[in-house]
């Protein structure tokens, strides 16, 4: 997940740097797929304005940072709530399993603001006259979205676990 996250990450800011993307929307609604589409000048443009891939960047960040740390922890979390839920556990393993899970549901707190920030974000973008790349918008929303996925359904699979223990 972290090299698919710096993929995306690192493609989302090199757009902000000056790499332009032909729109879509621009070419002729009767040309057949296998035309040659002339592209002028005109007809190149950034994919975000500055201030909206800044506040977009913004949000894929958080749900980066959360993943990221996610992908650090999950492991140790999970041996620490299986040694818990063993029947050979002693007092004070569960314990200190729940605090350890406590950064889980800190993390998927994150992934939800993220996810409905971005939300949020998609919908105004959408509902404004600025022209953007949807097909760039829909990769931020995707990779914000199996963030909140992933670490929200580990949160209820280790939930279920401790409850057993």
């Amino acid at each position: 997940m972290k090299f698919v996250s710096l993929l995306v990450v690192s493609f989302l800011v090199s757009g902000v740097f000056g790499i332009a993307v032909a729109d879509n929307q621009t070419a002729k609604a009767d040309a057949d797929s296998r035309d040659f589409i002339e592209l002028f000048p005109s007809d190149i443009k950034a994919p975000f304005t500055q201030k909206t891939v800044t506040k977009l960047n913004a949000i894929v960040r958080r749900s980066y940072d959360a993943i990221n740390e996610y992908d650090d922890i999950v492991d140790g979390v999970r041996v620490s709530v299986n040694k818990a839920a063993s029947p050979e556990a002693v007092p004070g393993l569960k314990a200190r399993a729940e605090e350890k899970v406590a950064k889980i549901y800190e993390l998927d707190e994150a992934s939800k603001s993220a996810l409905a920030d971005m939300m949020a974000a998609a919908k105004e973008l959408r509902s404004s006259d600025e022209l953007f790349n949807n097909a760039i918008l829909e990769g931020m929303i995707q990779f914000v979205e199996e963030v909140e996925n992933e670490i929200g359904s580990e949160r209820v699979a280790l939930d279920s676990k401790l409850e057993s223990a």
